[in-house]
């Protein structure tokens, strides 16, 4: 971008010092600047992509990850009160229960959390992976217009 910024600064001063050829400095300055502006537009479209990619990966499959880890820990706390019960013969099995629930929650909780991370990774990624594949394609055929409407497309849907 700033060697196309450069260019186009160095071909407007080409066309003052070249009277001869100042049509054609002229639209090549005009063209430098478009590619720059373009650029920034595709860049910003990348970075967007590149921020909830990283969003993603590390808030949600970490908390996700945070998930699995109290299951397992529910789980074999549930798993060593349950031996001790059935081992030892106790007849009061309160704190078996309370491991049994506390159990069925964290495995609930993973299960939820588990089913939106999916849902939510195959959305997003789909429509941001589409956006920068249009705002790529519109960039490199110089169509300004779908690269606007891929910024708009950005700008106007906060998930």
């Amino acid at each position: 971008m700033e060697l196309h910024n450069s260019l186009q600064m160095q071909m407007n001063e080409l066309s003052l010092q070249n009277p001869e050829l100042r049509p054609q400095f002229k639209t090549s300055a005009a063209t430098y600047g478009c590619i720059a502006k373009n650029a920034e537009k595709l860049k910003f479209c990348i970075d967007t992509f590149l921020t909830d990619l990283e969003t993603l990966l590390d808030k949600a499959i970490t908390d996700a990850m945070e998930s699995v880890k109290l299951y397992e820990t529910c789980r074999l706390d549930y798993d060593i009160v349950k031996r001790e019960f059935e081992t030892e013969g106790r007849t009061c099995n309160s704190e078996l229960q309370e491991k049994k629930r506390k159990l069925n929650q964290a495995e609930e909780t993973l299960r939820v959390k588990v089913d939106l991370l999916n849902q939510n990774r195959i959305t997003r990624l789909k429509k941001h992976l589409r956006v920068l594949n249009e705002a790529t394609v519109a960039f490199y055929t110089g169509n300004e217009l779908a690269l606007n409407k891929a910024i708009e497309s950005i700008t106007s849907n906060v998930d």
